[in-house]
């Protein structure tokens, strides 16, 4: 979803919640945020230790595109094992053909 149209959506259900007399604007507000506390809560976040949070998302995508670059090289290695010994192989045999 583009957003423009979360934007739109997002305008849409303020109205409607807003205009009906239902919630006022600081209520809506209030609402979202407790219920973002609570689930972060839940989660095991403190909501309250921001830096905390960002840099263990830092962490975890050093992590992630670390191990991501380990994989690549490891397959590289392997690919490069088995073409060395497919040469080799391929070397041995015309040696050995020669020989005859």
């Amino acid at each position: 979803m583009e957003d423009r149209e979360r934007q739109v959506i997002k305008q849409a259900v303020h109205e409607a919640v807003t205009e009906s007399g239902i919630l006022t604007d600081q209520e809506v507000r209030r609402i979202v945020r407790e219920t973002v506390r609570e689930t972060l809560l839940k989660s095991g976040i403190n909501p309250d230790e921001s830096q905390a949070i960002s840099d263990d998302l830092r962490y975890v995508r050093e992590w992630r595109t670390m191990t991501s670059s380990i994989k690549n090289k490891s397959i590289l290695a392997i690919v490069g094992l088995l073409i060395s010994g497919f040469a080799a192989l391929l070397i041995l045999g015309i040696r050995s053909a020669f020989q005859k």
